[in-house]
């Protein structure tokens, strides 16, 4: 019988702290709760193992991430994970997992069904249909993988004691067709730390419009983000042929990690960039460009790059209504994306969920399970 630590939380990722994605969507919200209190015992999976300097809050206990064989190294990693979260939640006493997605969610559905431990799904929109979607599993050896994840799938949002939207679009989907409670379900958009995300100086701005070769009074058209999948590159270029219309002077920057796939259009500026970069970068710009593929899965996103744009003061263009999309203003972007208010909703998850551990123990036995 070990009693729970009502403040720790074990936190998984399938997503690396030293990826780009960790550096912005998952560090600085486990920093800004670690400011309030809470403290953390993270698992995630590196790609590249790497220092980082975090929080004396936060413990971290990095796996390493493995790419292939297909399908059989996510189940190697899968089983690393079960062992090191049950691992973890025993020896800090932790009565709280908070999975963010839906691989990291299969270590915590079992620890709250077999242990009791509150179950937080960060669901991160509609993973398993992106994937479809994204042609990343369109081969016939991903459908049973599909339909296995899509079965989890229910039972995550059926188990959860909270579900982590990123839209409302997505909030209104699981109470139609899974009949969730409302209040079991927080509205947490991707956020920027907007006090990073401003537009640069005008003579900064044209100093580095002069180095990728573009002119003073060019009008830029700008994508950030991946190619690829759910972002194809022809739909990219048919979308800025469109919208680029009527301007005599304009230009396409695209700042990625994959320039390669722009290389039939040589008219396409290309850069990549860090993470500390990237606000000079949008700079240069003028209008931000959001598309991605048409499908289901879309109600569900929430793309980080609008506020992202918004902040470094560029105008924004999407090819269609990506979850709350529509909804969003450019005066509203910083209430409603502000880095502070997101970490309060998951402090305010935190809180009401660990009301619920004042009186419970839980059970952790070393028999029937690895």
């Amino acid at each position: 019988m070990i009693k729970n630590e009502k403040n720790h939380i074990l936190y998984l990722s399938y997503d690396g702290l030293s990826d780009p994605l960790g550096q912005s969507q998952i560090i600085p919200y486990l920093t800004g709760l670690a400011n309030q209190g809470w403290k953390f015992s993270v698992v995630s999976f590196e790609k590249e193992m790497k220092d980082i300097d975090l929080h004396e809050n936060i413990s971290w206990h990095p796996l390493q991430y493995h790419k292939s064989p297909p399908i059989l190294s996510s189940l190697y990693d899968i089983g690393r994970l079960h062992i090191k979260a049950k691992s973890l939640a025993r020896e800090n006493s932790i009565g709280i997992v908070h999975c963010r997605g839906y691989i990291t969610s299969l270590a915590g559905l079992h620890l709250k069904i077999k242990y009791g431990l509150k179950f937080i799904f960060d669901m991160r929109g509609f993973w398993v249909d992106e994937k479809l979607e994204s042609g990343n599993w369109s081969s016939p050896i991903f459908r049973p993988v599909y339909n296995y994840f899509k079965k989890k799938e229910k039972q995550f949002i059926t188990n959860a004691d909270r579900i982590i939207s990123l839209t409302h679009a997505g909030k209104n989907y699981l109470i139609s067709t899974f009949s969730v409670e409302p209040d079991r379900i927080q509205i947490i958009p991707t956020c920027v730390d907007f006090s990073q995300f401003q537009r640069t100086s005008i003579s900064e701005r044209n100093l580095l419009r002069e180095e990728l070769g573009i002119q003073k009074d060019a009008y830029v058209f700008l994508y950030s983000g991946s190619l690829g999948g759910n972002y194809p590159v022809e739909l990219l270029m048919q979308y800025y042929k469109k919208i680029s219309k009527g301007y005599e002077n304009a230009r396409l920057l695209v700042v990625c990690k994959q320039p390669d796939l722009l290389k039939e259009y040589p008219e396409v500026v290309t850069k990549s960039a860090n993470r500390k970069e990237m606000p000079g970068y949008l700079s240069a710009g003028d209008a931000g460009i959001i598309f991605y593929k048409t499908g289901f899965s879309n109600i569900g996103r929430c793309p980080t790059k609008y506020a992202e744009y918004v902040g470094c003061g560029l105008k924004v263009h999407y090819l269609e209504s990506y979850g709350d999309l529509s909804t969003y203003t450019p005066e509203m972007a910083e209430e409603y994306f502000d880095l502070n208010k997101g970490v309060k909703k998951y402090d305010k998850v935190y809180k009401e969920i660990a009301k619920g551990l004042s009186a419970r123990n839980l059970h952790y036995s070393d028999s029937g399970d690895g």
